[in-house]
């Protein structure tokens, strides 16, 4: 490519479907870390430091509304030499002023790595451990020609320049951007999150993330048309609606509504039947517990409209997409039990 200074700063995104780690034997662990992952990453090739630390702001708002987005809690880490920190020190102080908790702050004599900064939001887990969810490098090496090392062995790097308009050849600076981190690490952070607050936040994934968004319960056989009936409008939406349809108590189906963190639970008997509404079980994802432990808050004999406006204001500007049919009915499900 022939890079021209009006080209920069040039942002190059990649979807990388299988990314791989060869990572030891003892070194995987569930989701947190894996051979085999889904990352998405960007690079920024910019004209010099003062337009690569302009980028660095965007990029680290960008970084925190995706966190917000999934509704994910992380924690800052910045790490840069002494020489950068000390010139810096004014813009990265107002990042960490926007955040509202403690930052952590790493400094080194000397560069050792290829970046002069790196930023890093971490997420904790039920045992409280951390592990790093996104991540942004300011790269000052890999652009060159080559590089000088320690011990006096020139190394290679990648060569990447261009002419700018005072004729002389220069080399880009090079943020290094993982939005999310691995999409599976970041199915780790949620669930570990839940676990560590489940004492005082209800558990759950944001509706438009939850892999079922409405369940629908029937008080007996007698509301199975009208269930069936609710349950294709809404899939018609682009909503994913599922109907428990087991031969089980009421109380045992709500219950597993429960373990399933589902956000709207709808639950028709004879009185909705006959008015031709619905009663729903709204889920507080990640708000305080209610009174006595209660997980939810009720809304009784409404119709089908207020569940649809609720569905739309949690969803709105986020992915949609209805449940598949075969998935419909929660008694064709196959499970798996150790």
């Amino acid at each position: 490519m022939n890079l021209k200074p009006e080209y920069l700063p040039l942002r190059a995104y990649e979807y990388e479907q299988y990314a791989f780690r060869r990572e030891q034997e003892g070194e995987l662990s569930g989701l947190r870390r894996l051979r085999g992952f889904t990352m998405p990453d960007l690079h920024t090739l910019c004209k010099d430091l003062n337009s690569s630390i302009g980028e660095f702001k965007i990029q680290y708002q960008l970084i925190k509304n995706l966190e917000n987005d999934l509704g994910i809690k992380s924690y800052v880490i910045f790490r840069a030499t002494k020489e950068f920190y000390g010139e810096n020190s004014e813009w990265i102080k107002e990042l960490i002023n926007t955040e509202k908790d403690p930052a952590l702050l790493e400094l080194w004599d000397e560069r050792y790595y290829y970046y002069a900064l790196k930023f890093e939001r971490n997420v904790l887990s039920a045992q409280g451990k951390s592990a790093t969810l996104a991540t942004n490098q300011i790269d000052v090496e890999s652009s060159l020609e080559y590089m000088m090392d320690n011990d006096g062995v020139q190394r290679e790097k990648y060569n990447i320049a261009f002419k700018d308009n005072d004729g002389q050849i220069k080399h880009p600076i090079i943020l290094h951007n993982s939005p999310t981190g691995a999409i599976e690490r970041v199915l780790w952070g949620l669930i570990e999150s839940a676990i560590r607050n489940k004492g005082t936040l209800v558990p759950g994934f944001r509706t438009w993330l939850a892999p079922i968004q409405v369940r629908l319960i029937s008080v007996s056989d007698d509301q199975n048309e009208y269930v069936e009936k609710v349950l294709n409008i809404i899939n018609g939406e682009d909503f994913r609606a599922d109907f428990d349809d087991r031969e089980e108590t009421v109380g045992k189906k709500i219950r597993q509504s429960e373990i399933d963190w589902i956000p709207y639970t709808v639950i028709i008997g004879k009185k909705e039947q006959e008015n031709q509404t619905i009663s729903i079980r709204k889920r507080l994802i990640n708000q305080p517990f209610g009174p006595k432990k209660q997980t939810f808050k009720q809304l009784n004999n409404v119709k089908l409209e207020k569940l649809l406006e609720l569905l739309e204001e949690d969803t709105r500007n986020f992915p949609k997409h209805k449940l598949p049919i075969p998935f419909r009915r929660f008694s064709k499900r196959i499970f798996f039990r150790k």
